[in-house]
């Protein structure tokens, strides 16, 4: 189901290893263009589950060839956009049958990955603020403890923008704490370039956060593509 889509770095710069002990190096220049694929890692026990999302990157260097990496993350990554105090703006939640059509759209024709699931069980009460999206000062918050609670992501990707869709097939995996309804399922929109975080490790037949994210490693593939003279392999 899932088909890559294109993201436009801006001013991206730096040196990423590459498998066979060199470096893809990036010179300051105005677009960087990559493709993101993305595909779900299950949780190896499906006990409680939290998967992981590998994001295959792919980029051309100076000749033409196509390099590959791989950055992985753990579905944790979604639930922590579900209560992010810094990002710039509302937090943009939205009951699925109240979210914008834009979004609705996205969802409609970019879906890249279903089923993400991400359990918790700390126990500790949280809101979530849900705006309406012609009046964006009026809110709604549900009060919600992460008692034996499960998402399930579906992931919409287009170009700089990802559409996560919480709870469509798991209406009661979250529980609001004042009805005891089912929260979901509703949806929230979130910066494609996250995915790049590469911080997801398996460990104890488990996908868990590394506090230190892994260097993205760039494979040499035999596809070719339009070049990017910014982009040279160094020894």
């Amino acid at each position: 189901m899932s088909s890559p889509f294109r993201l436009e770095l801006e001013h991206c710069l730096g040196r990423h290893p590459t498998s066979d002990g060199r470096a893809l190096q990036l010179a300051p220049a105005g677009i960087t263009k990559v493709e993101l694929d993305l595909r779900r890692l299950p949780d190896p026990t499906n006990d409680f589950p939290t998967d992981a999302l590998a994001c295959d990157v792919s980029l051309s260097d100076c000749d033409g060839r196509v390099w590959v990496g791989t950055s992985t993350v753990t579905a944790e990554l979604f639930v922590r956009h579900l209560f992010d105090a810094s990002q710039c703006g509302y937090m943009n939640l939205h009951r699925l049958d109240a979210a914008p059509a834009e979004l609705l759209q996205v969802l409609e024709t970019q879906m890249r990955v279903t089923g993400l699931r991400s359990s918790h069980d700390d126990r500790f009460h949280r809101q979530l603020i849900f705006r309406d999206p012609d009046n964006p000062d009026d809110i709604e918050l549900v009060f919600v403890s992460f008692k034996y609670s499960s998402f399930h992501f579906d992931v919409a990707g287009d170009r700089y923008t990802l559409v996560v869709r919480v709870n469509a097939d798991n209406p009661h995996g979250l529980t609001d704490q004042q009805t005891y309804d089912g929260v979901g399922p509703f949806v929230f929109r979130m910066q494609s370039h996250y995915l790049l975080q590469n911080n997801a490790i398996l460990t104890e037949n488990a996908w868990r956060e590394n506090p230190f994210p892994q260097p993205l490693v760039f494979r040499l593939t035999e596809r070719t593509a339009t070049p990017q003279l910014h982009v040279t392999v160094v020894d």
